[in-house]
């Protein structure tokens, strides 16, 4: 019995001893280093600015790392982008690089026996073009590399009238044609400039000018569509054609669509003594006059 005691005796000491003994410090620490004890990193994403624009760009920064392996007080010291004349795109890469590296975590740094802090890592992270060569790199240079994307390029035809409009203004159909039912169908052609606008709106060749064309053109001008990208560049869009078709046509092909003025979409337009209270009026499909508050007295 004795012997039993002497050896639970024995154990029990060797444990006090144990955890009463300090923890040494870690002979390979590397406190300054930014990947030394990392348990978990995530490379920053591209900001929406280099996606429409793809350019390179890097970001320096430092952070602390608290007790408890979390990231704290991270600061961009530095940033910028191969476009130098683009202040908000290299905010933007610094700002894409604090945001992943408030998510990175880290093991206990231990230094005179206790897990202690650490101050003023550097890091660097590098917004590059996308080479196929990211599957062969470290795991400490992938965290701190993101890829630029291709060059983005709008989907479809830019040849087509109808593709990447922005805003469209439907015709109205002449008030003569309207109370005579009569319909029509015009070919107009036009330009689309690298912002959008609708240019050199004209009637095609050939193509006799009248009330429906003069309609027509009232309603393209007003016309807006987005900027056609082809690799990150906006074009031109020259020598568009689109018919319009006035009330009942066999070219018509939707009653809604923006190049289509229905019967009952003629408006009248009348001066008045207040030229800002334009009298307007508009017919429905039953032929209906729809006044504006301009006409009412």
């Amino acid at each position: 019995m004795k012997t039993v005691f002497g050896k639970l005796a024995a154990m029990s000491f060797a444990v006090v001893t144990l955890f009463s003994t300090p923890i040494a410090a870690q002979p390979d620490a590397k406190p300054a280093d930014p990947f030394w004890q990392n348990s978990y990193c995530i490379n920053p994403g591209i900001p929406r600015s280099a996606k429409l624009k793809p350019t390179q760009g890097f970001a320096t920064l430092l952070f602390d790392v608290t007790a408890e392996g979390k990231t704290t007080n991270i600061r961009v010291t530095s940033s910028g982008s191969a476009d130098p004349s683009n202040d908000r795109m290299a905010g933007d890469f610094g700002r894409t690089a604090r945001q992943a590296l408030r998510q990175w975590t880290y093991f206990a740094y231990i230094k005179d026996g206790v897990e202690a802090p650490r101050q003023d890592v550097p890091i660097r992270f590098d917004f590059v073009e996308d080479t196929g060569s990211e599957s062969r790199l470290p795991r400490d240079e992938s965290c701190v590399t993101s890829y630029l994307p291709e060059p983005p390029s709008h989907h479809g035809d830019p040849t087509l009238p109808l593709v990447n409009i922005a805003r469209c203004w439907q015709p109205n159909i002449p008030a003569s044609a309207d109370r005579q039912l009569q319909s029509a169908a015009v070919l107009l052609e036009f330009d689309v400039d690298t912002k959008g606008n609708v240019m050199d709106a004209r009637t095609a060749e050939n193509q006799e000018e009248n009330e429906f064309t003069r309609a027509a053109l009232k309603a393209l001008k007003k016309w807006k569509y987005h900027p056609f990208l082809k690799v990150g560049e906006p074009i031109s869009r020259p020598n568009l054609s689109l018919a319009f078709t006035f009330g009942e046509t066999e070219y018509t092909e939707r009653k809604s669509s923006c190049h289509h003025a229905p019967f009952g979409s003629a408006v009248l337009t009348f001066k008045t003594v207040d030229q800002s209270k334009r009298c307007h009026i508009r017919f429905d499909v039953d032929g209906r006059p729809d006044p504006s508050k301009g006409c009412r007295r």
